[in-house]
């Protein structure tokens, strides 16, 4: 299950600042073992938390720029690691080419990280006979953040008072598989009511995600907040379909 909240504040002549948490959890898990591979008898969780901090602001009428930084903790049984990293992201407008949008950003440029934790000890059995039992350290590899650069592009096909269809496109390029494309359509009316389509991991080297279709509804009420909801189905191959449902409030 991953959950996420954030909120946003704009600040007058500063920008905009806010801050978000991501959590990635999982049901316990039997531990297994060379010698037990059936099952010890006890249950391990593993997850994930990213809490990070946000900052955006226009440096022109057509381009703005923003950044993260945020912790990154993953823990698996009794073993954990952590680190920090940062993103940034960039975009730019040509209003007279029906809003084009073209923007660029790279996300998760950090340290690597190492799991560290009491499982790392071993006891492990020296030459023949009792009492030659001594500890030992296991050495574990450093495993990098899945860093991603990405550029995208979107413009408004359409766009009048009551309608918009917005297409957009986006090409990554991760250092942990082959790079792959995103690309999509939105519908709206009258800005409050949106149906969505698309498709992810284009040519990406056996990759498990596809097909994506979604909706939401974007409402103010009584000129004292803004409510908007979504949801999306996504088509996740061996993972059968996932489902995604967010809730903002702007004040």
């Amino acid at each position: 299950k991953l959950d996420y909240a954030g909120f946003a504040l704009d600040v007058t002549d500063l920008g905009t600042l806010g801050a978000f948490i991501s959590v990635l959890s999982m049901d316990d898990m039997p531990v297994r073992t060379l010698q037990q591979p059936q099952g010890t008898g006890e249950l391990f969780s593993a997850g994930s938390i990213v809490i990070g901090l946000s900052y955006a602001r226009n440096l022109t009428e057509e381009f703005s720029i923003g950044f993260n930084a945020k912790y990154v903790g993953e823990n698996i049984w009794n073993e954990s690691a952590k680190t920090f990293a940062i993103d940034i992201g960039t975009q730019y407008v040509i209003p007279f080419l029906n809003e084009f949008r073209l923007g660029a950003s790279i996300s998760n440029f950090g340290p690597k990280m190492k799991m560290n934790g009491r499982d790392i000890i071993q006891t492990t059995t020296v030459g023949s006979g009792e009492g030659n039992l001594i500890n030992t350290d296991l050495q574990l590899d450093e495993f990098e953040l899945p860093l991603l650069f990405r550029i995208g592009v979107a413009v408004d096909a359409i766009k009048t008072a009551e309608n918009r269809l917005t297409i957009a496109a986006d090409a990554i390029h991760p250092n942990d598989n082959s790079e792959y494309v995103n690309a999509g359509l939105e519908y709206t009316w009258n800005e409050i009511f949106f149906i969505r389509g698309g498709y992810k991991s284009l040519f990406e080297e056996d990759g498990e995600q596809g097909f994506t279709l979604g909706a939401g509804i974007n409402y103010r009420f009584f000129d004292a907040f803004k409510i908007k909801i979504d949801y999306a189905y996504q088509d996740f191959g061996r993972l059968k379909n996932v489902q995604y449902i967010s809730l903002g409030v702007r004040f």
